[in-house]
Protein backbone atom coordinates (compact mmCIF):
# COMPACT_ATOMS: atom_id res chain seq x y z
CA UNK A 1 0.00 0.00 0.00
CA UNK A 2 2.95 2.48 1.01
CA UNK A 3 3.79 2.50 -2.96
CA UNK A 4 0.38 3.75 -3.98
CA UNK A 5 1.21 7.45 -4.17
CA UNK A 6 -2.49 8.72 -2.64
CA UNK A 7 -0.07 7.33 0.85
CA UNK A 8 2.86 8.97 -0.20
CA UNK A 9 1.63 12.46 -0.94
CA UNK A 10 -0.93 13.09 2.23
CA UNK A 11 -0.24 16.74 3.85
CA UNK A 12 -2.36 16.37 6.85
CA UNK A 13 -2.79 17.85 10.43
CA UNK A 14 -2.99 15.17 13.22
CA UNK A 15 -3.17 15.58 17.00
CA UNK A 16 0.14 14.04 18.50
CA UNK A 17 2.79 14.39 21.18
CA UNK A 18 4.79 17.57 21.73
CA UNK A 19 7.83 17.38 24.66
CA UNK A 20 8.30 21.08 24.19
CA UNK A 21 4.43 21.89 24.76
CA UNK A 22 3.91 19.28 27.71
CA UNK A 23 7.24 20.83 29.54
CA UNK A 24 5.59 24.64 29.21
CA UNK A 25 2.25 23.49 29.77
CA UNK A 26 0.52 23.97 26.63
CA UNK A 27 -2.16 23.99 25.02
CA UNK A 28 -3.50 26.82 27.17
CA UNK A 29 -6.49 29.11 26.56
CA UNK A 30 -6.24 31.77 24.28
CA UNK A 31 -3.32 30.25 22.56
CA UNK A 32 -3.31 29.99 18.30
CA UNK A 33 -2.85 27.33 16.71
CA UNK A 34 -2.67 26.07 12.88
CA UNK A 35 -4.72 23.39 11.35
CA UNK A 36 -5.00 22.09 7.88
CA UNK A 37 -8.06 21.25 5.98
CA UNK A 38 -7.90 18.10 4.10
CA UNK A 39 -11.68 19.03 2.56
CA UNK A 40 -10.83 22.52 1.85
CA UNK A 41 -6.95 22.39 1.56
CA UNK A 42 -6.69 25.53 3.42
CA UNK A 43 -4.90 26.64 6.59
CA UNK A 44 -6.97 27.24 9.53
CA UNK A 45 -5.54 29.93 12.48
CA UNK A 46 -8.02 28.67 15.39
CA UNK A 47 -7.60 29.85 19.51
CA UNK A 48 -7.49 27.31 21.96
CA UNK A 49 -10.83 28.19 23.66
CA UNK A 50 -10.49 26.34 27.36
CA UNK A 51 -7.72 25.09 29.75
CA UNK A 52 -6.97 21.58 29.54
CA UNK A 53 -6.28 19.11 32.39
CA UNK A 54 -2.49 18.18 33.21
CA UNK A 55 -2.48 14.98 31.85
CA UNK A 56 -3.66 16.37 28.49
CA UNK A 57 -0.72 19.07 28.00
CA UNK A 58 1.92 17.98 24.65
CA UNK A 59 -0.81 16.57 22.60
CA UNK A 60 -0.96 19.38 20.18
CA UNK A 61 -1.59 19.68 16.45
CA UNK A 62 1.17 18.84 13.89
CA UNK A 63 1.82 19.13 10.06
CA UNK A 64 2.36 15.57 9.35
CA UNK A 65 3.89 14.66 5.53
CA UNK A 66 5.92 11.78 3.74
CA UNK A 67 9.62 12.40 2.34
CA UNK A 68 9.67 8.84 1.42
CA UNK A 69 10.79 5.67 1.92
CA UNK A 70 14.17 5.10 3.88
CA UNK A 71 17.18 3.69 2.41
CA UNK A 72 16.39 0.02 4.41
CA UNK A 73 13.10 0.83 2.54
CA UNK A 74 11.43 -0.50 5.40
CA UNK A 75 10.61 3.16 7.09
CA UNK A 76 8.34 6.16 5.56
CA UNK A 77 10.78 9.39 6.22
CA UNK A 78 7.29 11.76 8.27
CA UNK A 79 8.27 15.32 8.38
CA UNK A 80 6.32 16.88 10.93
CA UNK A 81 5.61 20.33 12.13
CA UNK A 82 4.04 21.21 15.96
CA UNK A 83 1.61 23.61 14.83
CA UNK A 84 1.52 25.69 18.23
CA UNK A 85 2.24 29.44 18.40
CA UNK A 86 5.14 30.25 20.43
CA UNK A 87 6.58 26.37 19.64
CA UNK A 88 7.88 25.51 16.05
CA UNK A 89 5.49 28.29 14.83
CA UNK A 90 5.13 31.74 14.78
CA UNK A 91 1.41 33.25 13.98
CA UNK A 92 1.57 37.38 12.95
CA UNK A 93 -1.72 39.19 11.85
CA UNK A 94 -0.39 41.17 8.73
CA UNK A 95 -3.27 43.88 8.93
CA UNK A 96 -1.74 45.29 5.65
CA UNK A 97 -2.58 41.87 3.54
CA UNK A 98 -5.48 41.16 6.14
CA UNK A 99 -4.14 37.46 6.41
CA UNK A 100 -2.12 35.97 9.25
CA UNK A 101 1.63 35.39 8.31
CA UNK A 102 2.83 31.76 9.24
CA UNK A 103 6.68 31.07 10.09
CA UNK A 104 7.84 27.58 10.99
CA UNK A 105 10.92 27.79 12.91
CA UNK A 106 11.33 24.12 12.98
CA UNK A 107 11.02 20.69 10.91
CA UNK A 108 11.47 17.87 12.61
CA UNK A 109 11.47 14.23 10.59
CA UNK A 110 11.19 11.04 11.74
CA UNK A 111 11.00 7.60 10.49
CA UNK A 112 8.09 5.75 10.88
CA UNK A 113 7.69 1.89 9.84
CA UNK A 114 5.34 1.58 7.31
CA UNK A 115 2.25 -0.22 8.73
CA UNK A 116 2.39 2.41 11.26
CA UNK A 117 2.47 5.12 8.62
CA UNK A 118 0.00 3.33 6.32
CA UNK A 119 -2.37 3.59 9.43
CA UNK A 120 -1.88 6.99 10.08
CA UNK A 121 -2.77 7.72 6.85
CA UNK A 122 -5.94 5.20 6.20
CA UNK A 123 -7.26 6.88 9.28
CA UNK A 124 -6.67 10.60 8.16
CA UNK A 125 -8.72 9.25 5.20
CA UNK A 126 -11.68 7.87 7.04
CA UNK A 127 -11.36 10.95 9.63
CA UNK A 128 -14.84 12.93 10.38
CA UNK A 129 -15.57 15.78 12.01
CA UNK A 130 -11.96 17.30 10.82
CA UNK A 131 -13.53 19.06 8.10
CA UNK A 132 -12.57 22.47 7.96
Amino acid sequence: MVNDAKYMEVFMSRIMPCEKCRLRESPKKGQRFILFGGTSQKYRVEVVESNLPIKRHGLTPHFVQAFGLNKAGDGVVVISNCCMEGCEVDIEWNSKSGIYDIDFKIVNAITLPIKDWEALVQRWHGSTGYEL
